[in-house]
């Protein structure tokens, strides 16, 4: 049997007439074989290629850094680091997530690293969810403005957002960051419930409140680098 030093994968196809072999990030090395050819074949035209294969992979490997699933979480906000073990279950398709004590996190589930993130991603937007609520509960009775409803979101740079109704949207990876970012933007959306600009007034009104609203904003906006990798 033909071995080779990277993974492939076999299509057999009604419509292909020959053989067709691709290499990409998104493909990886898909060989593309009419319906009736062999195996042995295919492996054969595979082998008489490889050359070509390990170069195009060499090319594109370097830009499609794996992203595995995090041995620990760390919620700054919380001050909080969980440690998190992994317990594949190739029975059944059911996942858990369990908190144990000393903040350790056990997956039990499918052993596909996607399945993994997406369900502590999701275990992640839960603690978030709750601890934005209070938080900013806490901040509309200190600065005494109210606000309709409270929605979250996953978004890539923008934190939170205010409309003209007071609905505060807060972006759920506001978790990674220190407290005294997080409460920034809290008083910032509130303050939006008085002031939908930011005029120097509105600016006067955060730091009443927030009083080196300057100084935190500036870390805020470096703060990205901050929120893990798998998290997206």
């Amino acid at each position: 049997m033909i071995e080779f030093s990277f993974p492939y994968s076999i299509k057999k196809s009604k419509r292909a007439t020959r053989l067709n072999l691709k290499v990409s990030p998104e493909l990886g090395v898909l060989l593309v074989v009419p319906e009736r050819m062999s195996e042995s074949t295919a492996l054969q035209f595979l082998h008489e290629h490889r050359a070509w294969v390990e170069k195009h992979i060499h090319i594109w490997k370097p830009k499609t850094e794996l992203i595995l699933p995090p041995e620990t979480i760390e919620l700054v906000a919380l001050q909080q680091t969980w440690a998190v073990v992994y317990e594949h279950n190739h029975f059944s398709r059911r996942t858990q997530l369990i908190e144990r004590p000393d903040r350790c996190l056990a997956y039990f589930g499918q052993e596909a690293d996607t399945h993994k993130i997406e369900k502590l991603t999701e275990w992640v937007e839960k603690k978030a969810a709750h601890y934005l609520s209070e938080r900013l509960l806490h901040w509309s009775r200190e600065t005494k403005f109210d606000f309709a409803q409270l929605n979250f979101r996953s978004q890539k740079t923008l934190w939170g957002s205010c409309t003209r109704n007071k609905n505060i949207s807060l972006n759920n990876r506001l978790i990674f960051f220190a407290e005294p970012l997080v409460d920034y933007v809290l008083v910032h959306e509130l303050c939006h419930t008085k002031q939908m600009n930011h005029s120097p007034k509105f600016w006067r009104l955060v730091s009443e409140f927030i009083p080196d609203y300057l100084e935190r904003r500036a870390a805020l906006n470096k703060a990205k680098h901050l929120i893990p990798r798998w998290v997206g």
